[in-house]
């Protein structure tokens, strides 16, 4: 356990960790109970840089959030303007609204990550948001100019640029929004597989479950960041992953959700993460109801499954008073 925290602040040392990566990882070892509030606020204090301290922040709290709304002001107002008149602007207006968007977007935002602070990193980030919506702006216009329709191909040729963008700006960072466009691109591209190679539903719940499952493996490890991001987005995909079994058999999908589901509350619990938990049991109770409509629809199956749902909750309860007797 020692071990652990001291190889992590050496890779601090070596400046290979920044300050909110300090600030997740100091939550994680409270949480786990390797440190107190306490401890974790005074190594924070003794990791972060003197002239961090000192230095006020280049957008403060206030600033940041007007950024954000006047950003999404200007946004709106301009989907209202040109909205009107979209159909009516020419090819090369369309184009020239889309790449001003892609332009300004991704310039804004990597002058604002290049200072390196907490703030600006995010409003940076947001921005390259707004950039990669440009960049499907302006495929999806040169799709209508050429009459380019092809199903699912369509979604596969947005979808790649997205999760190449999406890759390229998170390169396992903490960039949340990245995280997610990547992660958007990729289910673009599977589902637009499924539907151009007319590949079943079933096959590709597998593939999402396992990929899912893959990816909290890595989380758990410290091997993903953002780690609350990841584990939500990877608990939400087994959980659909495996509901996507009902296209092969309408009693296996909600079955294998619902065990994943459990499986999902049961790592929770152990690794300390109540996000899982919650993500875990809300799937649950969703899946269950399912079932209860589906496979267990008659009384006698529905009081059984009823029955098995509170042996295990008094499974749980007696081997936690077993433990720690009070």
């Amino acid at each position: 356990m020692t071990t652990r925290v001291g190889d992590a602040f050496r890779g601090v040392e070596r400046g290979r960790c920044d300050e909110d990566w300090l600030v997740e990882h100091c939550a994680s070892w409270v949480e786990a109970g390797i440190l107190t509030d306490g401890q974790a606020q005074e190594i924070r204090q003794l990791e972060t840089p003197e002239r961090e301290q000192a230095t006020a922040p280049v957008l403060g709290v206030t600033a940041e959030v007007l950024v954000y709304v006047g950003s999404l002001l200007a946004l709106m107002s301009g989907i209202v303007v040109v909205g009107a008149s979209w159909e009516q602007l020419a090819f090369a207006g369309r184009l020239a609204i889309g790449l001003a968007v892609v332009l300004v977007a991704f310039l804004a935002g990597a002058v604002l990550v290049r200072i390196g602070e907490a703030g600006t990193n995010r409003v940076g980030s947001f921005l390259w948001l707004i950039g990669t919506g440009g960049v499907v702006l302006v495929m999806a216009t040169c799709f209508e100019q050429f009459d380019v329709n092809h199903g699912g191909w369509n979604a596969v040729l947005i979808g790649l640029p997205v999760l190449a963008i999406g890759a390229a700006l998170w390169r396992n960072l903490d960039r949340p929004l990245q995280l997610l466009t990547t992660v958007a691109g990729l289910a673009l591209v599977a589902g637009g597989l499924t539907v151009a190679l007319g590949s079943p539903v079933w096959a590709t719940g597998v593939v999402v479950w396992l990929v899912s499952l893959l990816a909290g493996r890595l989380t758990l490890a410290g091997h993903v960041t953002p780690a609350w991001l990841t584990l939500a987005l990877a608990a939400v995909g087994a959980i659909v992953g495996a509901m996507m079994l009902t296209d092969f058999n309408m009693h296996l999908g909600p079955a294998a959700a619902a065990l994943t589901a459990a499986g999902i509350v049961a790592v929770g619990l152990r690794v300390g993460r109540m996000m899982l938990v919650v993500i875990g049991v809300l799937g649950l109770v969703q899946t269950l109801q399912i079932l209860v409509a589906t496979t267990f629809a008659g009384p006698v199956a529905a009081m059984m499954l009823g029955a098995a749902g509170l042996q295990t909750v008094a499974l749980v309860l007696l081997r936690t008073l077993h433990q720690h007797p009070a």
